[in-house]
């Protein structure tokens, strides 16, 4: 009997012939049987990869464009500065938004 593991990370898909755990040889995270997060993650990682730094009335912030074409803000925090930005976005210091709440807070 084969084996599908998937890498929660989004990164790749293992067949295996034996059943057990391995990790992802991408990124080391631990592989899955859970598709869905795999799905999830591929997902999120195509809109990451549109990511870029915008500015409004209010500061820098995350944007991307998501998968029906639309564009908009992703992170729930504002930054002062492009650079502060830019950081944020680089090593994951940022968190992504709630759609249905208007809330939010400086990142910097």
């Amino acid at each position: 009997m084969k084996y599908t593991y998937y890498c929660p990370r989004g990164c790749e898909v293992f067949h295996a012939e034996d059943e057990g755990y391995t990790e992802c040889m991408n990124c080391g995270s631990r592989m899955t049987p859970d598709q869905d997060a795999f799905e999830d993650a591929v997902e999120r990682r195509e809109i990451e990869r549109t990511a870029e730094i915008l500015e409004d009335a209010t500061g820098f912030y995350i944007s991307a464009e998501f998968p029906d074409g639309s564009r908009d803000r992703l992170s729930f925090e504002y930054w002062h500065t492009r650079k502060a930005a830019e950081h944020a976005l680089r090593y994951r210091k940022w968190s992504e938004r709630d759609y249905d709440s208007p809330e939010w807070e400086w990142g910097d």
